[in-house]
């Protein structure tokens, strides 16, 4: 799992309960990612998972992190890198590159977005010239998101079910991610026109990332409807 930190949280168990009577989440945990919508948008009272998420996503740390996500990518474009303190990592360790590129971001004191961008490392190459923005940014924000989920969900499922299988469990959160959440935060994103003018409107800048940020959180809802 991503983020260290787990928690029991009495709203997510019942949510998650109810999901196994109903058959939505297997004995190995796999489905779980189909409880998303509920978990942040419950019937009544605020949601722990969605408070957390948007002081996470809302935080100067994150949307710093994106400014200097596009930073970086710009300056690979023009083979600048030297210009932002990031000259010759190439020679540094996959583990020192991902330091380096976290203290790059201003992130290295916040856990769970360290581990997020950590994550999105593994699979994206930042320092590659033909390496996809929008792609990266979105499975960052999608890591963020999932990481959030998992450390109030994990702790639960684990607990309920006896058969309990932590691949499946991850694997079930990471499907729902890739094939309903990603998209969302594609479109967001794609909206925000990452000029250097832009960058350099620091209000500006804030006010379309933190935007986005809101709107991916309201469609998260999706058509849920309670029973």
């Amino acid at each position: 799992m991503g983020s260290s930190t787990r928690n029991s949280y009495d709203r997510s168990k019942k949510i998650i309960q109810q999901g196994i009577e109903e058959g939505k989440i297997n004995e190995q945990g796999a489905g779980l990612g189909e409880l998303l919508a509920k978990l942040l948008f419950p019937k009544k009272g605020p949601s722990k998972v969605k408070t957390t998420l948007n002081d996470n996503l809302h935080s100067t740390e994150c949307t710093n992190s994106i400014k200097n996500i596009i930073r970086i990518s710009k300056a690979v474009k023009t083979g600048t890198l030297s210009s932002i303190g990031l000259g010759g990592i190439s020679g540094y360790s996959s583990i020192e590159i991902k330091e380096k590129v976290c203290d790059f971001l201003g992130i290295s004191n916040n856990e769970l977005l360290k581990t997020s961008l950590k994550e999105t490392l593994d699979s994206n190459n930042i320092f590659d010239k033909a390496f996809n923005i929008l792609n990266f940014i979105a499975n960052y924000v999608k890591n963020i998101i999932s990481n959030v989920y998992k450390q109030f969900t994990y702790e639960d499922t684990l607990n309920q079910l006896e058969d309990f299988n932590s691949n499946e469990y991850s694997d079930s959160i990471d499907n729902y991610m890739e094939e309903k959440v990603i998209p969302i935060i594609q479109v967001e994103f794609n909206e925000i026109a990452f000029a250097d003018e832009i960058l350099e409107e620091e209000e500006t800048f804030s006010y379309k990332v933190n935007n986005a940020f809101s709107n991916i959180i309201k469609k998260l809802r999706g058509d849920l409807e309670y029973e």
